[in-house]
């Protein structure tokens, strides 16, 4: 199946990004951008609340993309709602995207260069090896479980930027 690209123009992603250049570009979300992220994340279209979270994150500043030459590749939503720090409460790139790792690992270096308190949160499913994997690597430790009444219990991990 081949990959639908996205693409909008630099001015949208907010990104002084030269367009030429075939490396990773994170930005913050500005404008009318929710087509473009309904195109990696499908989820958007049927559910209500996933919908709504991705708008209000973008209305409110918290949205932060993640392109490639003005392609936008996957996306994170970040903000200061547990306890004051910095929360990735969502971190999103297609499985079957070709450089994963990569573009999540750029879209949370990022996050943890503007973070604005001392520390960082981040969760992932307890059965997300790679999630898990990838933020211990990135010097985040466990921080806690929530067990939820249905599903798999999310794993919480925390990390000093100071």
């Amino acid at each position: 199946m081949a990959k639908k690209k996205t693409a909008i123009s630099n001015q949208n992603l907010g990104s002084n990004q030269n367009p030429n250049q075939n490396s990773i570009a994170v930005s913050q979300g500005q404008g009318n951008i929710l087509p473009f992220i309904e195109e990696i994340d499908p989820r958007i279209i049927t559910n209500t609340s996933r919908r709504q979270q991705v708008q209000d994150a973008i209305a409110n500043h918290h949205c932060y993309l993640a392109s490639i030459n003005g392609n936008i590749m996957g996306y994170a939503l970040f903000d200061y709602r547990l306890f004051g720090n910095g929360f990735l409460s969502e971190l999103f790139v297609p499985e079957d995207s070709d450089c994963k790792d990569e573009l999540l690992t750029e879209l949370i270096n990022y996050l943890i260069s503007i973070n604005l308190s001392s520390v960082i949160y981040g969760a992932a499913n307890e059965s997300d090896s790679s999630r898990i994997r990838l933020l211990i690597a990135l010097g985040f430790k466990t921080s806690g479980i929530l067990y939820a009444t249905e599903g798999t219990p999310i794993l919480f991990f925390c990390r000093d930027t100071c």
